[in-house]
């Protein structure tokens, strides 16, 4: 499923280098934080709560450490470099300035700004299975 560019999405691309420099070090520090999330997760579902949950959330229990496996794996770990290579591409692209390189960075900018969405969409998922799973869990 390919997601609308935002209204936002469609102002960046069009916008000065700087402010592209600008969102692709928020996706930085977007990347950095799901990181932490992630590492989170994983203590509380796979190391913490395998003896902690009935029978009945065993399934979804699994489901759970699937996605978590998913999520941290290749496509997280690529996301997070396109992000790094873009970033420094950007940074060479401000110093030569040139048009034909600018049209392939902001290209390249809106295939990393969906797919920066896709995965916050999908982080946003997994979180809410996790909320969903603990609260049955404490009641």
């Amino acid at each position: 499923m390919e997601l609308l560019a935002s209204p936002k999405t469609t102002y960046l691309l069009e916008a000065d280098l700087e402010v592209l420099h600008e969102e692709s070090r928020e996706w930085l520090n977007e990347i950095s934080y799901w990181r932490d999330e992630i590492a989170f997760f994983y203590m509380l579902m796979v190391k913490k709560s395998d003896k902690n949950f009935s029978l009945q959330n065993k399934d979804e229990l699994v489901h759970i450490q699937e996605e978590l496996l998913s999520i941290s794996g290749k496509e997280f770990n690529d996301l997070e470099v396109d992000s790094n290579h873009h970033e420094n591409y950007l940074a060479s692209l401000l110093e030569n300035n040139s048009l034909k390189d600018e049209r392939i960075f902001r290209n390249k900018h809106k295939i990393i700004s969906s797919q920066i969405r896709s995965f916050d969409l999908r982080i946003r998922k997994f979180k809410r299975e996790i909320f969903i799973l603990m609260k049955e869990r404490l009641h």
